[in-house]
């Protein structure tokens, strides 16, 4: 080995202790955890494998508690990630390892076993017993051919076992767990197969592509195998509270599992008319459900299972999207890292009086409609993957919900761009630490614009010793904005920290964005244009305008708060705290000219928002109960009023209702609620009748039991 060799090694593991990722798998050399990581990391990343892989581990602690585990139980937990094969061999290698000593310590002795190929066996043996072999995957493949600049044809058996000698030689005499998950490291976050990092890279002054200027075209791409499509028309067919399901003998995706009956064949052209399309692995199926009467006899190969045991049983999106396009399913959560604490396939949503419960998991909050109403973005924590607010989106024509954000922090709000591609969000987590991949996006931001002196990201304000609290005297932590790509492609800070942003509108029309941030111990608004990222005091002056509807002096510190564009964009309402227990709605033109209230100042008012087609505006207040909120609307020049809810129809008292959003079509309402005891997203659907209260908002003694001329009516401590 020469000492150019032996030098890059050791830049390689003091790069890798230095600025390796906090991952829950390598806190120690356990092989049994190494395992099950290595397992679940093929054709995943490590974002997504996280939650499973702690939720795994939580519930089969060991290989003797997965061994005596239920098959169908261990494909419950591995749900969402797919390739359920991994999971079936998972369950066989750990009925094996229980009956053995002691875990196997050399690769040869653990390819022996099902699932471990070539790659995990080694992984295991040099990450837990430091075996010296190395490893190779995708990313260790690319570094060496990168840094030797190597032409191969690496997925050929031959080739394949070249590089494998080459790569042992590389961790000869080193110690092999670190050495390997840096060459893994490496691949995985700065030679990436898109845009590699090279100015991170710790060897890229002896990186042979880098020298000849080839590493664009490094490694070679292996040839695609020709995608097929097929057609799949599967039976659902149902006894009672029960699901046929059938040994899938007749397909060649998911062959072997236990499917819906029906028959599939493959196509030269894609059909004109089907249910649903899916694609796994080189497959395009196109789905046709037919929903039959249970059929009186049975094969040996298909048996009755009931509806709560089918996602365990066949926990295939496959099988649940067929659920769904037959009306069986009514919700199916398609989340990433959550998983329903019910037992039921089709959770069936709460009915409230007139409301119905839209959120399923977690404690919900901060519904927004996409611009075509049929996206709900949404903030939600205390789920069995993670306890910190993170984004949800929702299809609310599927209700298949999304994880967006995978943050150490907290999300306080987010919003769709005006593009409707990308989201803006308030973080306490610094994402540009957090999220190494989008780095160079990162860097590259920053750079441009601190060269232009933005006032944003070369902001010189000093830190504060206040502590900013939010509307019910809790602290807040620093937070920024962050602009992403809805498909997580890019990421770009748009503020820099120095107390708190937190509510966020985004102009329908234009770039514009209008927040709430806390500077100084006061919270203000700020106007910012999503492209230049230039940052400026939202309003222009704080007297009222002289044809306000209703004047008002200016107390000496309001906090304006969550702001809200009008539709078409020329407007901005918010709320204006003045004193405890008390707030306003103002409004503005969209520059932060002519600010003026609107209504308020006799009780809380609270998250208004606008209905999407008419000058009303929608708003939470407690101004009939001191400790109940209930839902107004009101014409934008504060002359008419209408209470949309009361808790009395419901029989309960005491619970609130908040940051109502009107859908585009004007069909129904989001809103967040404690009904249930904690925040969740409720739906109401309009009828002709409850669509009038918001569209033509009136003021009569009957509509409204006090009107915005009533006597205020003296303040009342409100508990949280």
């Amino acid at each position: 080995m020469n000492i150019q060799q032996l030098n890059t090694q050791e830049l390689l593991e003091n790069w890798y202790l230095d600025q390796k990722r906090d991952l829950p798998w390598r806190k120690c050399r356990d092989p049994y955890r190494i395992w099950i990581s290595e397992t679940m990391l093929q054709q995943t990343t490590c974002t997504a494998v996280i939650p499973y892989f702690e939720r795994f581990l939580e519930r089969f602690p060991t290989v003797d508690s997965l061994a005596e585990a239920r098959l169908p139980d261990v494909l419950s937990l591995w749900q969402g990630l797919g390739y359920y094969s991994r999971a079936r061999n998972l369950h066989k290698s750990a009925r094996i390892l229980a009956k053995k000593m002691e875990f196997p310590r050399s690769h040869r002795e653990l390819m022996q076993l099902p699932g471990f190929g070539p790659y995990t066996a080694r992984a295991v043996s040099s990450l837990a017993f430091s075996e010296p072999v190395g490893v190779l995957d995708g990313n260790v493949i690319r570094v060496l051919s990168r840094f030797y600049n190597l032409r191969c044809e690496w997925w050929r058996p031959r080739v394949r076992a070249e590089l494998q000698t080459k790569v042992d030689e590389f961790v000869h005499n080193r110690p092999v767990h670190v050495l390997n998950q840096a060459l893994m490291e490496l691949g995985s976050q700065v030679c990436t197969s898109q845009n590699p990092r090279c100015v991170m890279c710790p060897i890229v002054s002896q990186c042979e592509a880098r020298k000849k200027s080839t590493w664009q075209n490094l490694p070679l791409k292996k040839p695609r195998r020709a995608r097929e499509m097929w057609e799949w028309r599967p039976r659902v067919e149902t006894k009672g509270s029960r699901v046929r399901l059938a040994t899938n003998d007749y397909a060649p995706f998911l062959r072997g599992s236990w499917l819906l009956p029906g028959h599939a064949r493959r196509l030269k052209r894609a059909p004109k008319t089907f249910d649903f399309r899916h694609s796994v692995t080189h497959y395009d199926i196109y789905v046709t459900v037919k929903r039959k009467a249970a059929q009186t006899k049975v094969s040996d190969q298909s048996k009755w299972v009931p509806a709560q045991d089918v996602k365990s049983v066949a926990p295939y999106s496959l099988v649940k999207k067929a659920l769904v396009a037959c009306g069986l399913a009514l919700v199916v959560s398609a989340c990433q890292s959550t998983k329903s604490t019910s037992t039921s396939t089709a959770v069936i949503l709460e009915k409230v009086g007139p409301y119905t419960l839209l959120s399923q998991f977690g404690v919900n909050d901060a519904p927004r409609f996409s611009a075509d109403g049929r996206h709900l973005l949404y903030v939600s924590s205390k789920r069995l993957s993670h306890s910190n607010p993170q984004l949800y989106d929702r299809d609310l024509k599927t209700n298949l919900e999304h994880r967006l954000t995978f943050q150490d922090g907290e999300i306080f709000d987010g919003i769709y761009d005006h593009t409707g591609t990308g989201i803006i969000y308030s973080s306490s987590t610094d994402e540009i630490k957090e999220n190494p991949r989008y780095i160079t996006d990162a860097i590259k931001n920053f750079a441009s614009n601190t060269a232009a002196n933005s006032a944003t990201l070369a902001s010189t304000r000093a830190s504060t010793p206040h502590s900013p609290k939010d509307f019910w005297g809790d602290k807040l932590p620093p937070t920024d904005l962050y602009h992403v790509v809805i498909d997580g492609s890019t990421i770009q800070r748009m503020t820099k920290a120095y107390e708190f942003h937190g509510e966020i509108s985004a102009d329908p029309k234009s770039n514009e964005i209008v927040y709430a941030a806390v500077t100084g111990g006061r919270t203000e608004l700020f106007r910012m244009n999503v492209k230049s990222h230039s940052e400026q005091p939202f309003l222009k002056t704080t007297a009222p305008a002289p044809n306000a509807v209703s004047p008002a002096s200016t107390p000496p510190v309001p906090s304006d708060e969550w702001p809200q564009y009008s539709p078409d964009g020329k407007h901005v309402v918010w709320v204006r705290a003045v004193a405890p227990q008390k707030s306003e709605i103002w409004m503005a033109d969209a520059n932060g000219a002519n600010a003026h209230k609107v209504i308020g100042g006799d009780a809380v008012y609270w998250t208004p928002s606008w209905s999407p087609s008419s000058d009303a505006i929608l708003f939470s207040s407690n101004r009939t109960t001191p400790l109940v909120f209930e839902l107004y609307a009101l014409k934008s020049d504060g002359t008419c009023i209408q209470q949309l809810t009361k808790n009395s129809d419901l029989g309960k008292k005491n619970f609130r209702l908040w940051q109502a959003e009107v859908s585009p079509d004007l069909n129904e309402i989001v809103f967040t609620s404690d009904i249930s005891g904690e925040p969740q997203i409720y739906k109401w659907q309009f009828n002709d009748d409850t669509r009038a209260l918001i569209t033509h908002p009136t003021c009569s003694p009957t509509a409204c039991a006090k009107p915005p001329c009533a006597t205020p009516s003296p303040a009342v401590p409100l508990s949280k």
